[in-house]
């Protein structure tokens, strides 16, 4: 579920809460706390008819750690649903339909995910194992502390950090003992500061890797020489690849984990 699914910033946010640890216990009062308003405030706003302020709607952005594209998406749901004449509501409404449009542009081709904060995401990228126990959470079979910390070698008490970051930005949720994948996801452009953090964790993990000799692994790495139109071709041609790649990863079933490494660059 993404924001660029709804046309009403009312109907998303409560869907977004209700996925959230404990169905989102909370969120609303803490939500209250962020905008300094009364719960009462806010209950008009999601419950009733009263609308959210731009001002608080920028505040709501970054509460729920929305990118730059679904921050302004979120803003122009709010002047459409404010809007006092049918004119500036039909003009919003084509501003609207500019942002799907853009959603759904080369930038946008790999599906963008509401990001955690930045704080967190400081910590969730500092280190390869944050993503690769979250992976790890999806599979039936490993759902515990102990199975994540025996899986990868990790010490327990480690495991029981990272845990506590997953479940508390929702990347994870605990039920009755037992961890799994949450309803919240992450995702990082090439201008995060985060980006060669998370790049060079992986990147290390996969040189680890080359040393396990594993036949159903591949690695390939060829310089080449080539025009210019051809690289940028080429370049495209691994989008829709990984775009593909993508695609099928979501219809997959969990059993194993893997990860993906791409590199094409001039020196």
């Amino acid at each position: 579920m993404t924001i660029f699914d709804h046309s009403n910033y009312k109907e998303y946010i409560k869907k977004l809460i209700a996925q959230m640890p404990r169905k989102g216990r909370g969120q609303l009062s803490k939500l209250a706390q962020e905008l300094t308003v009364n719960s009462t405030v806010i209950s008009q706003i999601f419950k009733g008819d009263r609308h959210l302020s731009p001002e608080q709607g920028l505040k709501v952005s970054k509460y729920f750690g929305f990118n730059e594209l679904e921050e302004k998406y979120f803003i122009t749901l709010i002047h459409k649903e404010r809007a006092g004449t049918k004119n500036l509501s039909d003009f919003y409404k084509k501003e609207e339909k500019k942002l799907l449009l853009k959603a759904q542009q080369v930038k946008t081709r790999i599906q963008k995910h509401k990001v955690i904060s930045e704080e967190h995401k400081a910590q969730f990228y500092s280190e390869w194992y944050y993503s690769g126990i979250r992976m790890l959470s999806a599979l039936p079979t490993h759902n515990t502390i102990d199975d994540f910390a025996d899986y990868f070698n990790l010490n327990r008490g480690l495991v029981t950090k990272v845990l506590d970051l997953l479940i508390s930005t929702g990347l994870c949720i605990e039920e009755n003992g037992r961890i799994s994948v949450g309803p919240q996801n992450t995702h990082i452009d090439n201008k995060s500061l985060f980006v060669n953090s998370h790049r060079r964790n992986w990147k290390l993990k996969s040189l680890q890797a080359m040393n396990n000799n594993n036949d159903s692994d591949l690695f390939y790495s060829s310089p080449m020489s080539l025009s210019k139109e051809d690289r940028l071709k080429i370049r495209e041609e691994l989008l829709q690849a990984i775009d593909k790649v993508l695609k099928k990863v979501h219809k997959s079933k969990e059993e194993e984990l893997v990860c993906l490494n791409i590199d094409w660059f001039k020196f």
